[in-house]
């Protein structure tokens, strides 16, 4: 079985839990729910693209606020990463309301990771399709800030200083269930938003071999990802991230439709699903 297979059988199986546990605030401190329904706003919607691209053999550490809650030394240990997904920032018009594309240079790569240990958790979150609960399993996806060029680039294509890093988990919720329109730089299209896939919390990203840390920016700031119905759609990009050998020109990257719609959120309240106790043997 492929992992882009893995990918989408472990998106699709995200189980629903039962809460048992004692309701925790994540190291943010972003308790604090909004009279009104809605997620950060210096923070961009994101439509992803299906892309293939190789293995890459790059060991990480990633620590974010899950992570920090187990011990503030705890951390997941990436030892290769597969790019399956390249969002572009895009503009959304639902319900006669228009959210503006904010920073059309910052682009995110979705790069599966290898397993990680499943902590089952449920997250009270909101954004601009309301108030949510969603069901999370392993850490599936590193988001990483890329830069973008349709044309072959002369010049290195500059990589985003201003936006962070996310690990996302597998999640799974109710249907949205509206049709907004989409309008990044590729093209228009109005698509169907369907189930959540992915929570995404912004993450420290450290090299264990001499790169320098990327911390995180904005804690507050998570991204809801949901499916949405693919239009097709192709052409051919060229991109740039931390994970790309600077020394050499920028690869090339052919586009497949979008699939996914990402959108800001904030994580209100999270805590840790127990799981029962299994039954003895025989």
């Amino acid at each position: 079985m492929t992992r882009n297979l893995t990918f989408a059988i472990c998106f699709a199986l995200a189980a629903t839990f039962v809460a048992s546990a004692q309701d925790a605030t994540d190291a943010a401190g972003d308790a604090t729910a909004p009279v009104v329904p809605t997620g950060p706003s210096d923070l961009d919607h994101y439509k992803c693209y299906y892309v293939q691209s190789p293995f890459q053999q790059i060991p990480l550490l990633l620590q974010d606020q899950f992570d920090q809650a187990i011990s503030s030394t705890f951390v997941e240990k990436i030892i290769d990463v597969r790019m399956v997904r390249f969002c572009n920032p895009v503009t959304k018009i639902l319900n006669g309301t228009t959210t503006k594309m904010l920073r059309p240079a910052d682009h995110l790569a979705l790069y599966l990771l290898n397993p990680q240990q499943t902590i089952p958790r449920n997250v009270v979150i909101s954004n601009q399709f309301g108030y949510q609960v969603l069901n999370l399993r392993n850490a599936e996806i590193l988001a990483v800030p890329s830069g973008k060029s349709r044309t072959k680039p002369t010049a290195p294509i500059p990589i985003p200083t201003d936006l962070d890093h996310y690990k996302c988990y597998a999640a799974s919720g109710r249907e949205i269930g509206v049709r907004p329109t989409l309008i990044d730089q590729f093209h228009t299209e109005v698509v169907q938003v369907l189930q959540p896939f992915l929570f995404c919390n912004p993450v420290h990203k450290t090299h264990p071999i001499g790169t320098k840390p990327t911390p995180i920016l904005r804690p507050l700031d998570h991204l809801a990802c949901y499916a949405i119905t693919p239009t097709p759609f192709q052409t051919t990009v060229f991109y740039n991230n931390q994970f790309v050998n600077q020394s050499a020109q920028a690869p090339s990257l052919a586009i497949a439709p979008a699939d996914m719609l990402c959108v800001p959120s904030f994580k209100l309240r999270w805590h840790v699903v127990s799981t029962p106790p299994q039954p003895p043997a025989g």
